[in-house]
């Protein structure tokens, strides 16, 4: 996936808005984040996202998936 068709299926979600930060791109809802990519140029170098514990325990077996660095614990997963 380009960050252009991650962009846009973002900002398809209702009240989501971008905002330039660490070192990337967080998609928002009301101040929320739900979703931060973070970019090389253009190149998505990982993706960032909200999950529920039981949702992460499942992701985090999978290769490519771990806890997302300086994010909440147990709730949020990088790829």
């Amino acid at each position: 996936m380009n960050f252009e068709a991650l962009q846009r299926f973002a900002l398809s979600l209702s009240h989501a808005a971008p905002s330039k930060q660490w070192g990337g791109v967080a998609f928002k809802v009301e101040g929320k984040v739900f979703l931060h990519v973070v970019l090389d140029a253009t190149v998505i170098e990982s993706v960032v996202l909200k999950c529920t514990p039981e949702e992460f325990e499942n992701l985090t077996e999978l290769d490519g998936v771990e806890q997302a660095p300086y994010f909440a614990k147990r709730l949020w997963v990088s790829v």
